[in-house]
């Protein structure tokens, strides 16, 4: 890795530095903690180990959705900390041109990311592993579109180093212009967990990995209540602890149609079935490397069960929530001999939604189909909103009704400037084309176009705050 000689802060997250032992060190003090990420992060991959400042690790890992490569194509852990766009990694599979994987992160990405990482963690009950810094290179690419050359500036994406569940999986589709790469990748599994197991225990690993899928079932159901959908549901893209990571794919939306925000449209029926395929993945490798009885086909039918039968108590206990039920009137529907119905009519309103179809990958489409459940809570609310307006009102009462109508409306509040094409074009906008090469005022511009996309986006109260339902570990 050779250091960056121009690198400077754009961005420091001030609220999530406290996570890391080293700001403690410093005397809590930010600036000297931003100085520290500098000297520590700013760096890129050398182009010849001749011209190397130090050394630094790839992201290594296996599990569905990272195609042919064996990991990570542009994260290395260097310091303690994992960053992102340093260059094309070994990892990236030999079939992959230089032109179509560079390694690089851009300003618009990273901070859209950001974006993204903060309003789940603050909002989501698992929470996100938090963005701690955005790092400009001194570094400009420029794209060649139909519309002309279109200047990015490159930047480093910093973030503590974390466990993902895919640590513990082969990279089995790698391809590799190296012939021992399958016998490496054999050996980082058996590594990752014996060193899981000298840190945590036999007994504590097992225990982290029940917990994992009643954590993963719960972000996935706010996710899809409350109209912010990952993206990427893999076992990469969220951490051992059930923080989710990689927010590229992320983007609000306008309602629960079936909205394609990636590849491929996401209905609500089949929302479960990715964390199904990698609990079946894990249950593999923990069932060979830590306890056979995890891998048996019955224990992994019982406990992609459990999971999914968690999923759905959590949309039902977020539609409530959604709704303006409070916290703890809804904890106690969705425990109670009623929840089987409560899950039902909740079922049936979602269905009407999902009739439609929309795709938010380039453009925005407005649903032909309003997204009216606000009006849940009016005296005579749209038909397909009657069974589930008269279960709030058994729920809350008459004296409930006013304040958890105006909680639910403020709750509803769509978030269009979340919408992927939208916020891409807006901090685009806002930080490459208004700044152009003088970027000298890119430090200020950076944290203002964050918090202020970040408070427009807020709906729910903070995550400490809340209750949730329990899970069966």
């Amino acid at each position: 890795m050779r250091r960056l000689g121009e690198a400077r802060l754009l961005w420091l997250n001030e609220r999530a530095a406290c996570i890391d032992p080293l700001f403690a060190a410093l005397g809590h003090d930010h600036a000297a903690y931003g100085r520290h990420l500098l000297a520590h992060c700013a760096f890129l991959i050398a182009d010849h180990p001749s011209h190397a400042d130090t050394q630094a690790t790839a992201d290594r890992y296996g599990g569905a959705g990272i195609g042919r490569n064996g990991g990570s194509g542009r994260n290395v852990c260097i310091h303690g900390y994992l960053v992102k766009g340093v260059g094309r990694t070994p990892l990236v599979s030999a079939s992959t041109p230089e032109s179509h994987a560079s390694g690089g992160a851009y300003l618009e990405e990273c901070v859209r990311e950001t974006i993204f990482s903060e309003i789940v963690d603050r909002e989501f009950p698992g929470g996100a592993l938090p963005t701690l810094a955005i790092i400009d290179t001194g570094l400009t690419q420029i794209w060649e579109t139909a519309e002309g050359p279109k200047p990015e500036r490159r930047t480093l994406l910093v973030r503590p180093a974390f466990l993902r569940p895919a640590h513990f999986e082969r990279a089995v589709t790698f391809l590799s212009d190296r012939p021992l790469e399958g016998s490496f990748d054999h050996q980082r599994v058996v590594a990752m967990f014996r060193g899981a197991c000298e840190a945590w225990t036999p007994a504590g690993l097992r225990r982290m990995f029940d917990r994992l899928w009643f954590r993963w079932a719960h972000q996935l159901a706010y996710a899809f209540v409350h109209r912010l959908p990952h993206g990427s549901n893999t076992s990469s893209n969220i951490a051992f602890d059930g923080r989710l990571a990689d927010f590229g794919a992320m983007s609000a939306v306008p309602s629960w149609s079936t909205v394609a925000t990636a590849l491929m449209p996401d209905p609500f029926v089949r929302r479960f079935d990715a964390v199904a395929r990698s609990m079946a993945s894990l249950c593999y490798y923990f069932g060979r490397h830590l306890d056979p009885s995890i891998g048996d086909p019955a224990a992994i039918q019982h406990r992609s069960a459990e999971a999914r039968a968690h999923f759905q108590r959590c949309v039902s206990f977020e539609v409530l929530r959604l709704c303006g039920v409070p916290d703890p009137i809804a904890l106690d529907a969705v425990h109670a001999a009623t929840a089987d119905r409560i899950a039902k009519r909740i079922q049936r309103c979602i269905a009407h939604y999902q009739r439609e179809q929309l795709d938010l990958v380039e453009e925005v489409q407005r649903p032909r189909q309003p997204w009216d459940l606000a009006q849940v809570w009016d005296r005579q609310p749209p038909a397909h909103l009657v069974p589930l307006g008269s279960l709030l009102l058994d729920l809350v009462g008459s004296s409930g009704r006013d304040s958890a109508r105006v909680l639910c409306a403020h709750r509803c509040t769509s978030r269009p400037h979340l919408y992927a094409p939208t916020i891409r074009a807006t901090i685009y906008d806002a930080l490459e084309r208004r700044h152009g090469r003088d970027a000298t005022e890119l430090p200020q511009s950076v944290p203002e176009v964050i918090s202020q996309l970040v408070a427009a986006s807020r709906r729910d109260e903070p995550r400490e705050s809340r209750v949730f339902p329990a899970a069966s570990v």
